[in-house]
């Protein structure tokens, strides 16, 4: 066990202080909360029967072997081996898609049911294409003048310089990172940069999202507050 601590101190070390941008390294691989710090505990293996004897041969049925390209479980590379086991097997891999594929998407669960009816792997495209986005958003500009501005629509009348379409820009991906989190746990959390959001959902299925003091971008003074410059920031 200590000789696994060593290593993953050491691999820790190696990463680049911004690896994990935007968050710092220590929040990156932090083991506090996580299920994959049982391996620095894991026994090593004792020596036992193998599952199925020295070379098995497997039967040539249809076979249809799924794999989320997100799984953190099972490898892609031991469900490859698995796959080809069986001949004339069909390994399909889900976009998006975490352990236990077919609960991941609707298109990984027709498929399994059409394979099911017919013995036909049929048309996999739809496993290309994620059916989820996950909540992220691409760009975290400290102030808003790193910020890109907001594109002008060609039939308004746009009355606005860069500076501030690109405040627009940051108090546009402020509301849509607190509505695109609202998907995770209870709905509630915390900005980027500043301030909470609390989501209620009432009896119609109607969902709001109120946001308090929610700011994305910092003042170049390094304190959280209503303006970056001369440009005003996002502030619920």
């Amino acid at each position: 066990m200590p000789e696994r601590f060593r290593q993953f101190a050491d691999s820790v070390s190696s990463l680049s202080a911004d690896f994990f941008t935007p968050f710092s390294k220590a929040a990156g691989t932090s083991l506090r909360f996580s299920l994959e710090h049982q391996c620095l505990w894991w026994q090593k293996p004792t020596d036992s029967s193998p599952v199925v004897l020295p070379h098995a041969t497997y039967p040539s049925v249809p076979t249809l072997v799924m794999v989320g390209d997100m799984d953190t479980i099972v490898p892609r590379e031991e469900v490859r081996k698995t796959a080809a086991l069986f001949p004339g097997s069909t390994l399909v891999q889900v976009a998006e898609a975490g352990h236990l594929t077919i609960t991941w998407t609707q298109c990984a669960a027709s498929l399994q049911s059409q394979f099911f009816e017919t013995l036909q792997v049929g048309d996999t495209s739809c496993t290309r294409t994620p059916e989820t986005i996950w909540p992220a958003l691409g760009r975290f500009p400290l102030v808003a003048e790193d910020a890109r501005p907001a594109e002008i629509d060609p039939d308004g009348g746009n009355k606005i310089g860069i500076p501030e379409r690109k405040v627009v820009t940051v108090a546009v991906a402020t509301a849509i990172d607190a509505l695109k989190r609202t998907t995770i746990g209870s709905g509630n959390g915390v900005g980027l940069r500043a301030g909470t959001f609390q989501t209620s959902i009432d009896t119609n299925g109607n969902q709001t999202t109120e946001s308090h003091r929610m700011c994305f971008c910092q003042g170049r003074n390094g304190e959280w507050h209503g303006h970056v410059g001369r440009r005003q920031v996002v502030c619920g």
